[in-house]
């Protein structure tokens, strides 16, 4: 298990921006200096972003948002690894709090079967190398109340009974996702996939699943180093897919 990298960051802090990993991007390509887990945050995100078309909503000042640079330098085809290590040290940082938690394929955090966190990863690529990432991180914090279109949610607050200090929280999390970075780039790659593995959320458990072809039950055994989600079903048979492929019914 990673316990965590001591890092100095550069934290850049706004009070609204559309997006994090936006503006973090367009000051990259105005030429802002910046070194690996520089951080912009912000009390208040209007135009948040989730994977695909997915939003992303938090009440202003009650959660942590913010985007982390990272400059891994890894081959393409090991994308999944570098989604594995911010994954795994947000999850390590919530955990500290809640007390518990858990990945939900391919990098939601989930505490007692309700998302806390998501997480956004762009990446630029050159040479067939991953250059530059830049990491979005949402984690509910102090938020008590949800819109109704917000699925399954909860905060730490909702978890402790109690507010939690958001930048002791954002400490831990960059703590955290430097150290996995650290072990990535020491080569230690397959524990990596094995932590994952270990504190995936259903992983071993019988569900209901939806696929291009219909619903299936299955039980979630993995996912391969670059990212597919192996489910076995009840003929024995081992199916993968790539995001947005299936999903989770029940």
């Amino acid at each position: 298990m990673n316990a965590g990298h001591p890092v100095d960051y550069k934290l850049l802090q706004y009070p609204v921006l559309g997006s994090t990993n936006t503006h973090m991007i367009n000051l990259l390509a105005s030429g802002e200096p910046m070194d690996e887990f520089c951080v912009v945050m912000t009390e208040e995100q209007s135009a948040g972003r989730g994977q695909g078309s997915n939003r992303w909503s938090s009440q202003t000042g009650k959660n942590l948002t913010f985007s982390i640079l990272l400059l891994p330098d890894i081959p393409a085809s090991d994308h999944f690894y570098l989604n594995m290590c911010v994954s795994l040290g947000v999850m390590r940082a919530v955990a500290a709090y809640t007390g518990g938690a858990q990945v939900k394929w391919p990098n939601d955090i989930y505490v007692s079967d309700r998302k806390i966190c998501g997480i956004l990863i762009e990446s630029s690529i050159k040479g067939g190398h991953i250059i530059r990432s830049v990491a979005g991180i949402g984690i509910n914090v102090n938020q008590d109340e949800f819109e109704e279109w917000v699925p399954n949610p909860t905060s730490v607050r909702l978890e402790t009974g109690s507010e939690t200090d958001i930048m002791a929280i954002l400490d831990e999390t960059v703590r955290y996702i430097a150290g996995y970075c650290s072990m990535m780039r020491g080569g230690q790659k397959a524990a990596i996939l094995d932590e994952y593995h270990e504190n995936m959320y259903l992983r071993g458990c019988k569900a209901i699943f939806e696929d291009a072809d219909g619903r299936f039950e299955g039980t979630i055994k993995g996912c391969t180093e670059g990212g597919l989600l192996e489910i076995e079903r009840t003929d024995g048979s081992m199916s993968r897919y790539a995001f947005k492929e299936v999903k989770y019914v029940r």
